[in-house]
């Protein structure tokens, strides 16, 4: 990043200063990532309709279906790393202290050494777990915005002037 802000201290950027992005977070293909979900979800109005039903698309099941496997896994991590690493940080803690509490605890010097490096290993597979977690977090939550602004803008090409003249800037109450 330093020789990119030099640059941009220097001289005005310009777009070819611009890093590449990756082709998974191109505004395209996340775009047409969600608008095909969305699809789905008007084809499944249409046959529920079809079938004397009522169904309506809801978005929120178009971006499960669409981000949410990422979101999942992400999940898994978050459980692996909440309920054994913050769990055994403690119990480490206190079989540590247990040698320090008395003078016949039964517990060899070798085990203290062993509950004080799992007390600074969990503390440190956490540090790098957590960061990955937000991480894929943040980027997720990055591929959801990036997406649902390309949905909106390309909606917003296809309507016409008379469709635009009709309808309201914000939401309409009932």
């Amino acid at each position: 990043m330093t020789p990119f802000l030099w640059n941009g201290y220097k001289n005005d950027l310009k777009k070819d200063d611009l890093y590449k992005v990756l082709n998974e977070d191109e505004s395209q293909v996340l775009g047409d990532k969600l608008e095909n979900e969305w699809n789905k979800e008007v084809e499944t109005k249409v046959q529920a309709a079809k079938n004397g039903k009522k169904y309506s698309p809801s978005l929120l099941k178009a971006f499960i279906r669409a981000f949410g496997t990422k979101f999942a896994f992400l999940g898994f991590y978050t459980l692996w790393e909440e309920c054994i690493l913050r769990i055994m940080q403690p119990l480490f803690m206190s079989w540590f202290v247990r040698y320090w509490a008395s003078d016949d605890s039964g517990i060899s010097i070798y085990q203290v050494y062993g509950y004080g490096l799992g007390i600074v290993g969990m503390s440190a597979i956490y540090t790098f777990t957590h960061h990955q977690y937000f991480f894929g977090v943040m980027h997720t939550g990055m591929k959801l915005r990036v997406s649902s602004c390309s949905f909106i803008y390309r909606k917003a090409l296809r309507l016409s002037k008379k469709a635009l003249g009709e309808s309201t800037i914000g939401m309409q109450l009932k």
